[in-house]
């Protein structure tokens, strides 16, 4: 899969529904044919999240509250793109990177009350528990 094929699919996808974060990492895996290193694949996903948010896709995290999609992040794409990847370096663990974040483009449903994306996550985030300032603990 090349890189725009894969962003266009994630933008496409963030129309309809909320994409967790291990369809982009999935995607990472494409662009590299399954062979990448782990830098070359977080290198990826990074670019592929920096041109989703070109394309106005949000990202947040996930909303227990009826009726909304995410909680997105306030904060500008700078910020946003060194937080999910100091997350990412700190997890480590492809398959925890879901609980970073989520990605929507905004249908209305989501909260009209932003997170700072430096602050953590209030308590009607689902996953909340999952991603601590200390380090990880998911088993919460």
């Amino acid at each position: 899969m090349e890189f725009q094929e894969a962003l266009d699919y994630l933008v496409e996808y963030a129309r309809s529904t909320t994409v967790p974060f291990d369809v982009v990492w999935d995607c990472a895996e494409e662009i590299s044919d399954f062979e990448g290193s782990f830098e070359d694949l977080h290198r990826n996903a990074i670019d592929l999240i920096s041109g989703m948010i070109d394309n106005h896709v949000g990202v947040g995290y996930l909303s227990r509250v009826s009726g909304e999609d995410l909680i997105l992040w306030e904060g500008s794409k700078l910020e946003i793109l060194e937080k999910i990847d100091s997350d990412m370096r700190r997890i480590a663990e492809p398959d925890d990177f879901m609980n970073i974040c989520w990605f929507v483009i905004d249908r209305g449903r989501n909260s009209k009350r932003r997170a700072p994306v430096d602050s953590d996550p209030p308590p009607e985030a689902s996953f909340a528990h999952w991603i601590r300032r200390d380090g990880v603990d998911l088993d919460d």
